[in-house]
């Protein structure tokens, strides 16, 4: 066979080891979770990464990531440094879920953190990647992810926050990312010709600044689905242009260049046909049969050959790879008749004598970083150093590139664990500076491997004033419920005699990191080591009631508060002082935050800010002497037919005002978590008095001459901005079918958009969370629920398996009772082209047109293009049905679909 398109010049002798497109996890010991970290923090150098005292990562440059690592399910202690120091620049704790996959993103500079990102490793079909992406520029907008034609991908991206998945066709695709809402012709970036390959997970990072951005691609191999085997592809031939490899006539690798590779990517045991096309082409230029067995591990190269391009196979050695050990194959894909010799600088030999088209004998070597010596045809070529991980299986490809040899490497991570890195060590920590340290600058010479897209569009750098700081991506707590004109203390550790490093009044927004935990090894804390027999007992896990939650009082959360000159200060304040709340607003239970090792030093960087003076001395009533669950009425008037004007839990704490004469009503003032203050009356009998923070009797008070007679006919009043004091809500679990989500311990149920295996993911459901059904699916498979305020479906069940429980009324259900939903589907959860009409919506077979520029019609409503028509402005078609979000339409030609309502017009 003729070799298909000629190459341009040489390229530089390197080793090209694709840390950020071209790893593999093929096996995750039970009970563990998996950590990436990714280095994004603009104007920084490279860095080093410990877990638990141990240096995981080795100079993780910018603009680059890890492989993922190996660690136990469970909280964990990360530190950063400096490359190359033992300089503090940040630690913060993980917490990891039992078979969780996470990828820790440092994206800013003047807050130094890692923002943590889930990524679902659930097995793919053949032929389907997984994709997400990832806002990771500190202070910029929201955006949106869209095609180069404009169709929106993944919409509204926030800093910090989580995206959902989309399963899509393997494909080559165009993206842009443009302000939410503006079109492609004000996008900030374009990233052209993303290759999304079979069986894996693509995340596309979007970081820099906002006048300045840019996007990289992480990518991992999904999970094992059953007997499976590991397949990976390599481009070697040089001579090649890109290719697209075919498995059993599906995509599999588009858009494969010279020097890319794919990870190990998990195939069910057989017999496939591969053919390899030339990218974009559908005439096969060769084709080779491939035999996969289960649990094997396969190579599969496009290689060299003196006028022809070859596809060969190789077996590699996965079993029993060691944490400690890197594991490293030599391919010899350099044409000729001459043999090569590879060594490394050590003394090591990875290959003596190799003849062209075979694999040497994988060799074991300690973590270490070293340059290779290749010989071939009679003349010696080094290869710079590069750092071998243990418990990472390396498959390196020599090739002749034009004259000049070089190599191509592919990491799999296997078993590299916490303490896998080159020359991994407990990190000894060096005593800190007057000046905290700082992130180095990077090398002015760009890393090769960071992929920068240039702005298609330059946002101006703003004068005046400085943008604001971006909104928290995690949990926030409202400082609220505190005495009446005082401040909430910043502790060093979680004890009110400890330090206090600052203090902020009512109103303030704090980032909740996460509440107190064990005793962790941590460098510099006042307690580096748990004395003997020391057990921690997570709180949390005593709670019997699943609708429990820890006393505030009794739980100390770690927060960071960003101070008014740009500083911050990270420390230890009681949760009865804070309302904890998610990103989205909604209440959260403190049970459910990670936990921080309780010994772990509050700190106070580049800040001067000083505490307010010491408020003026008070009487606080406290409420008190309610059941669980019930509220305290604040009234207009001293009367139990008053109107309420809010209503406030056991612990709340209010401003004593005065008190009635008959001692029977006190009058107060309430300040809200969401602000404003609230002035009324409150029964005497659930309140109890302090003053400057010592519990008083009303005797006491007025012996103090602190006591105040008000008026019977004094009225309460609300300031603006309280939102009036609701009717007590119904249980919103009474006569309505519940399900609660059966999976393992650390597992979570993907909540989709439609009921489709395929669907895109909105959200992931914790194993033991309940939610309400609305309805379910003929086939008894999906239910229709809301999980924090979000509607979608859930798998209820397989043939073989069940992931929930149903009950209705706390007693157990069939998920036969459930009410079918008004939308037909067929027998795989796909919705069908004619929908049943309810009482509320009807059939109307009224000519409309399409009034957008350019919208997709979609499977069903709100989902996938499914390959259906691109509709322009004037397009005409028949109104069948709408329900006032998405309207079903039919075409001239007898094509159906959804748009949504808007799209459309009454001609």
């Amino acid at each position: 066979m003729n070799k298909l398109i000629q190459r341009g010049a040489a390229v530089l002798i390197l080793i090209v080891v694709l840390a950020i497109t071209s790893l593999g996890v093929l096996a995750q010991s039970d009970g563990n979770a998996l950590l990436r970290f990714v280095h994004v923090i603009p104007g920084a150098g490279a860095v080093d990464v410990y877990t638990d005292g141990q240096l995981t990562v080795s100079g993780l440059a910018f603009a680059t990531a890890s492989t993922y690592v190996n660690v136990t399910a469970g909280d964990h202690q990360v530190m950063v440094t400096p490359a190359g120091t033992t300089n503090t620049l940040w630690q913060q704790s993980v917490s990891t879920g039992e078979g969780s996959a996470l990828t820790l993103v440092a994206a800013s500079a003047s807050a130094p953190n890692f923002l943590i990102y889930p990524e679902d490793l659930n097995p793919l079909p053949l032929g389907k990647a997984r994709l997400t992406a990832i806002h990771a520029i500190s202070g910029g907008p929201a955006v949106d992810l869209l095609l180069s034609d404009g169709r929106p991908v993944i919409p509204g991206l926030q800093f910090g926050q989580a995206a959902g998945t989309l399963d899509v066709p393997t494909f080559v695709y165009d993206f842009a990312v443009a302000p939410s809402g503006d079109g492609v012709d004000k996008a900030l970036l374009t990233a052209d010709g993303v290759a999304l390959g079979t069986g894996t997970s693509f995340m596309l990072v979007v970081y820099g600044s906002p006048d300045n951005p840019a996007s990289l691609v992480l990518a991992n191999p999904t999970k094992a689905d059953g007997d499976a085997g590991f397949v990976r592809i390599i481009h070697g031939a040089s001579q090649a242009e890109a290719v697209d490899i075919y498995v059993n006539d599906t995509l599999a690798a588009p858009s494969l260049k010279f020097g890319d590779s794919t990870g190990h990517i998990a195939v069910p045991a057989g017999t496939y046909d591969v053919a390899v096309r030339e990218a974009g082409q559908s005439a096969d230029l060769i084709t080779s049969s491939l035999e996969v067995a289960a649990g094997e591990a396969k190579t599969v190269a496009a290689l060299d050959t003196t006028g022809a391009v070859v596809v060969s196979e190789f077996t590699d050695d996965i079993s029993s790879i060691s944490p400690s050990q890197a594991r490293i194959s030599l391919i010899n894909g350099i044409v000729g008749e001459g043999s090569l010799s590879a060594t490394l600088a050590d003394g090591t030999v990875l290959a003596n004598g190799l003849a062209y088209g075979n694999a040497a004998t994988a060799v074991n070597i300690a973590p270490s970083s070293e340059s290779v010596t290749l010989s071939a045809g009679g003349s010696d070529t080094e290869i710079g150093a590069q750092d071998f991980y243990g418990g990472v299986y390396y498959n390196l490809l020599a090739v002749d590139d034009n004259g000049t040899v070089k190599l191509i490497g592919a990491p799999t991570s296997l078993a590299q664990g916490v303490a896998s890195a080159p020359g991994a060590v407990s990190v000894v920590a060096v005593e800190p500076t007057a000046v905290p340290p700082t992130l180095a600058p990077p090398p002015t010479a760009v890393p090769t491997t960071a992929p920068v897209i240039e702005p298609t569009a330059v946002v101006a750098e703003p004068t005046q004033p400085p943008p604001a700081p971006a909104t928290p991506a995690g949990p926030t707590g409202r400082v609220f419920n505190l005495n009446a004109n005082a401040n909430l203390q910043l502790r060093q550790y979680p004890n009110s005699d400890a330090l206090s490093l600052g203090t902020v009044p009512p109103g303030t927004i704090l980032t909740i990191n996460g509440r107190e935990g064990g005793i962790a090894d941590i460098p510099f804390s006042a307690t580096p080591n748990a004395p003997e027999g020391y057990e921690f007992v997570d709180p949390a896990t005593l709670l019997t009631d699943p609708k429990a939650d820890l006393a505030p009082e009794d739980t100390w959360l770690n927060v960071t508060y960003t101070t008014p000159d740009g500083g911050t200060i990270t420390a230890w304040a009681n949760a009865l002082y804070l309302d904890v709340r998610n990103p989205r607003g909604e209440k959260l239970k403190l049970s459910s935050l990670p936990t921080v090792p309780t010994n772990l030093p509050g700190d106070v960087n580049n800040s001067a800010v000083t505490p307010p003076p010491v408020p003026a001395n008070r009487v606080a009533a406290t409420v008190f002497n309610l059941d669980a669950g019930v509220s305290l009425n604040i009234r207009r008037t001293a009367d139990v037919q008053g109107e309420v004007l809010a209503r406030v839990p056991n612990g709340a704490v209010m401003e004593f005002l005065g008190i009635k004469e008959d001692r029977e009503w006190v009058f107060v003032r309430f300040s809200p978590p969401e602000g404003g203050s609230v002035t009324g009356w409150v029964n005497s009998l659930y309140v109890q008095y302090s003053y400057n923070d010592r519990r008083l009797s009303l005797e006491e008070i007025e012996t103090r001459d602190l006591l105040v007679i008000t008026p019977d006919d004094t009225r309460g009043d609300v300031s603006a901005g309280v939102a009036a004091a609701g009717i007590p809500t119904a249980n919103p679990t009474k006569n309505a079918y519940v399900a609660q989500v059966i999976l393992d311990t650390g597992s979570n149920l993907n909540l989709r958009r439609n009921p489709d295996a395929d669907s895109e993911v909105l959200a992931q459901i914790p194993s033991g969370t309940e939610v309400i059904v609305s309805a379910r699916t003929a086939d008894e498979k999906w239910l229709n629920v809301t999980f924090e305020g979000v509607d979608g479906w859930i798998a209820a069940k397989t043939d073989t398996a069940t992931f929930v429980r149903v009950t209705f009324n706390g007693k157990a259900a069939t998920i036969t009772e459930i009410s079918i939903t008004g939308e037909a589907f067929d027998s795989t959860g796909v919705s069908v082209s004619s929908p049943t009409a309810t009482p509320e919506q009807e059939f109307l077979n009224q000519p409309v047109k399409v009034t957008d520029a350019v919208v997709a019609m979609t499977g069903s409503p709100g989902g996938d293009n499914q390959g259906l028509p691109i509709l322009t402005a004037g397009q005409e078609a028949m109104l069948l049905f709408t329900d006032g979000k998405f309207s079903y339409i039919e075409l001239p030609d007898g094509t159906r679909g959804w748009l949504p309502a808007g799209a459309v017009q009454l001609r």
